[in-house]
């Protein structure tokens, strides 16, 4: 039995496929949920975090924009905060300042995990650092407890 009204495109003009999405991606109920979780970062929403990934030659994919879980391939930077180590030193890491605890540490984030900064008060001095700024980082040294410490000659860039 037909229906005897128009299909909505037909009503309007527009084409019938208008409301299909051109490039079906496979997404699960965690990265739904990632989506609107707010004790995750959502790294696309950052343009500090895109401008760092752009920076870095780095795809700016759902994954690298934290959006599906996936593979985080860190390319030029060698660490990813899951694979930080206590007491150890990490190359070159790039991060997304996710919130602010006290005066000189906040919680800093990638799309592997997230860790605490240690601020050095030079940094404090010389940066405006809020949410949402994404810093390149090297050498740096990773203390008992999984805190980075971040001194002025440990930054590569920053973006804000």
């Amino acid at each position: 039995m037909a229906s005897q009204y128009l299909a909505w495109s037909q009503m309007s003009g527009l084409p019938d496929d208008l409301l299909d999405d051109p490039m079906p991606q496979a997404r699960t109920w965690s990265d739904l949920a990632s989506l609107w979780s707010p004790t995750k970062p959502l790294f696309c929403a950052s343009l500090a975090w895109q401008n760092a990934l752009i920076a870095l030659n780095l795809p700016t994919d759902d994954t690298h924009l934290g959006l599906t879980q996936g593979l985080f391939d860190p390319f030029q930077c060698q660490s990813t905060i899951s694979s930080l180590k206590p007491c150890t030193k990490a190359d070159k890491l790039l991060f997304q300042i996710s919130s602010t605890i006290k005066n000189r540490t906040v919680k800093v984030s990638d799309p592997t995990g997230e860790a605490l900064c240690s601020l050095h008060p030079e940094i404090m001095a010389q940066h405006n650092l809020n949410e949402g700024t994404a810093i390149i980082a090297k050498n740096l040294t990773i203390l008992p407890g999984l805190l980075i410490n971040l001194t002025v000659s440990n930054i590569v860039k920053i973006f804000t």
